[in-house]
Formats: structure tokens, C-alpha cells, sequence
């Protein structure tokens, strides 16, 4: 009996690499659409227009292009026109330490700015504090320990964080290879 080798079309390659991606988002809570379109785009290799990304998804034009408008925000997708065509075309970001400059700038180092003011406003309120309805001194050491501990990891976090940007603001990419080759390591479960 023959067998023939199965083969996988173009678009259910780049279906499968939306389904893999919207599979990631789901872990973290975020919309599967956007992981659909972003792993489709990152299967494309050239731009897509929106129409194309709706036939390829299956999906309603709204939907995607609500999800690739809110992938551009946030830098993960590019929004281009081609010569000759008066359409939009989305394509990946394939600048990853761009993105990854993007994302620490624009998210992660104001969360821990304002993560911190918030910790030093809880500090400060816990010190003024008093009053009947105020909990009694070890219910108020509880506050006072979780306060000063949630600090330690905000700003641990952040001097870590500023230690992966170089003077100007770009990734440092010598520390980023140090600390994927220390991630790897310890997922091998070597010193």
C-alpha cells in the first residue's frame, strides 16, 4: 500500500500558528483574537490586508480589526500600505528588541513607578493612621510587614528591570543573552 506524505497548506500553517499564539494569550488572560491575528501575521510572510486576515480567521472584519488595531498599539503589529494598493496591510513587528524596549517603556516601568507610589502612599497612610476603626498593633504589623515587602519587590523589580536598558534607553542586548542562557540553565536544573 502507497502512503503519501501529507502536506500542510500555507493557510492552515499560518491557522495553526494563530491557534498556537491565541493559545499563549489565553494563559495570560488576554484576547485570543489578538493571538489569533498576531500568530497569523507572524506565519505571513508579507503583509495581509484586513480582508485577507478575516477570510483566513474565519472571523467578523470588526473583530479582527479591533484585535489588529489594539496589536499595533501596543507595537506587536505594523499597519503599512503597499505600492499600487490603497489598502491597509498588517504585518508583524520584527524588530523583537524594539518591541521589547517598547514594552519596558511603555508598560512595565510605569507599573513599578506607579506600584511604587502606591506603596510609599500605604506607607505613609499606615504611619498617620489612628482611630478606633484602625486594626490592633500585630493586625497593623501584618499591614506594615506585607507594605514593606511588596516595596523590596517593587523596587528589586525595578533596579532589575533598569539593569536590562543601556544609558539611552535601548535593550542591553549582552545582559539579555546573559539572563536567557541563566533561564535556561535553571530550567535544565544546572547551577
Amino acid at each position: 500500500m502507497k502512503t503519501e506524505a501529507s502536506h500542510l497548506s500555507y493557510d492552515a500553517f499560518r491557522r495553526q500558528c494563530g491557534e498556537s499564539m491565541a493559545g499563549i494569550f489565553r494563559i495570560y488572560g488576554m484576547s485570543e483574537m489578538q493571538g489569533h491575528v498576531l500568530g497569523a501575521l507572524m506565519g505571513s510572510a508579507a503583509p495581509v490586508t484586513l480582508g485577507e486576515l478575516t477570510t483566513l480567521l474565519g472571523a467578523a472584519k470588526s473583530t479582527v480589526s479591533v484585535a489588529a488595531r489594539g496589536l499595533e498599539t501596543f507595537g506587536l503589529v505594523l499597519r503599512t500600505r503597499l505600492m499600487g494598493d490603497r489598502r491597509d496591510h498588517y504585518a508583524v513587528q520584527e524588530d523583537m528588541l524594539c518591541l521589547g524596549e517598547h514594552f519596558l517603556k511603555r508598560f512595565l516601568i510605569p507599573e513599578f513607578q506607579a506600584g511604587a507610589a502606591m506603596l510609599t502612599q500605604m506607607h505613609d497612610s499606615l504611619a498617620l493612621g489612628e482611630g478606633t476603626d484602625w486594626p490592633g498593633p500585630a493586625q497593623r504589623g501584618v499591614l506594615e510587614a506585607r507594605t514593606a515587602a511588596l516595596q523590596a519587590l517593587t523596587q528589586g523589580s525595578a533596579v532589575f528591570l533598569n539593569g536590562l536598558l543601556l544609558p539611552d534607553g535601548r535593550l542591553d542586548q549582552d545582559r539579555i543573552a546573559q539572563l536567557i542562557s541563566l533561564l535556561a540553565q535553571l530550567q535544565e536544573g544546572s547551577p
